[in-house]
């Protein structure tokens, strides 16, 4: 009696490590390793495991550049809706605070300036012509606003 239960017990041995170890065929999903032809990283659960899915540490990598929509190339660039600035700089004169800019407009100079007190000059607000409006004297720009589009253009000074 010893040797058969020796050998019943040999036998489940045997059968619950075949279970274990048993290789399951790919439709179910269960295999542990991804196949060669595989493209990036695939989840896997390793073979009678009902846990999360195991990521594949070393997925067969594709090492060609990724294809990217390409934009039509327009060789014009897109018109610009604000005409170039009629005003040139002619001058910068600066007394204590006040700092008086002298712009060209064609034949016409005109002195802008902040917060001086001299006669003829612009301050801000100023309508310049039908088109510009004078806004504002910054350190290194002035600042007028096209009037049809309301959209602001800056003349580059030198502080």
């Amino acid at each position: 009696m010893n040797r058969t239960l020796l050998a019943v017990a040999a036998l489940t041995v045997i059968a619950s490590l075949a279970l274990l170890f048993k290789d399951e065929p790919e439709s179910s999903g269960g295999n542990t390793a991804t196949p060669a032809n595989a493209s990036g990283p695939r989840a896997t659960t390793p073979a009678g495991s009902a846990s999360a899915p195991v990521a594949d540490l070393f997925p067969q990598q594709d090492w060609t550049a990724p294809v990217e929509a390409s934009m039509p190339q327009n060789s014009n660039p897109p018109p610009t809706s604000l005409p170039p600035l009629p005003f040139t700089l002619a001058g910068i004169w600066q007394e204590g605070d006040a700092r008086v800019v002298f712009i060209n407009d064609g034949p016409r100079v005109l002195a802008l300036c902040e917060r001086c007190t001299t006669d003829g000059a612009l301050h801000p607000g100023a309508q310049l012509s039908a088109q510009y409006r004078f806004r504002a004297i910054h350190s290194d720009y002035l600042e007028f606003e096209h009037l049809p589009g309301n959209e602001r253009q800056r003349l580059r000074i030198e502080p």
